[in-house]
């Protein structure tokens, strides 16, 4: 009966430690399939991080060359207006030519 006590008590030992090595690669398996979703989930911060970069850069040469287009655009305004007075006096000396015929 002692005896039969031991292979009872080696018996449960058994189990019990089937049962923790069946925990531990249900664990395992748990962190391995947690450490794929972290990859994925790094993959796309570092994609989208990349592309949010890509569209810095482009916001600050749409900037720049939305500047240029402005200075241009008052450069071009003033030359008209040069214009335009230049053509107002030419008028005006045109009719005090005439005026004096």
């Amino acid at each position: 009966t002692e005896q039969q006590q031991r292979e009872l008590h080696q018996h449960e030992l058994f189990q019990l430690q089937d049962a923790l090595q069946q925990e531990k690669q249900r664990h395992l398996q748990e962190l391995s399939a947690l450490q794929l979703q972290l990859d994925e989930v790094q993959r796309t911060h570092d994609q989208l991080q990349q592309d949010h970069q890509l569209q810095q850069g482009q916001l600050q040469q749409m900037q720049r060359q939305c500047a240029r287009l402005t200075s241009a655009r008052d450069e071009a305004i003033r030359n008209l207006e040069e214009e335009r007075e230049s053509s107002r006096q030419l008028e005006r000396s045109l009719e005090a030519t005439n005026a004096e015929r």
